[in-house]
């Protein structure tokens, strides 16, 4: 996952950005795939207010470019990908637009 993710006392993944950056966010599944197993699709869906760029795959990582908004918004950032052997797995995090990173 991105260096900037970081998981919250409720458990959940979360990444911080300042309105207008461009930034490229990554979530690793080889903790939860079986041996030789890699991403063979990933769809990524962001909210109204997120511009999604680019996106990849690359073995078990995915990958996709996000530029955020306003500041102050809570963004659900959702990852569905199917493996090589079929298998489907739904991940999440919050992007947060915040007005500067301290």
């Amino acid at each position: 996952m991105n260096n900037g993710m970081h998981r919250k006392l409720d458990g959940l993944l979360y990444a911080d950005s300042v309105p207008g950056e461009s930034l490229d966010w990554s979530l690793d599944y080889v903790d939860e795939f079986k041996a030789g197993e890699t991403v063979a699709t990933s769809t990524w869906v962001v909210p109204a207010g997120v511009t999604k760029g680019d996106d990849g795959r690359l073995g078990t990582t995915t990958t996709v470019w996000l530029t955020t908004g306003a500041a102050g918004s809570k963004n659900e950032i959702k990852n569905t990908v199917v493996t090589s052997a079929g298998r489907t797995f739904v991940r999440m995090f919050y992007l947060m637009s915040v007005a500067r990173l301290s």
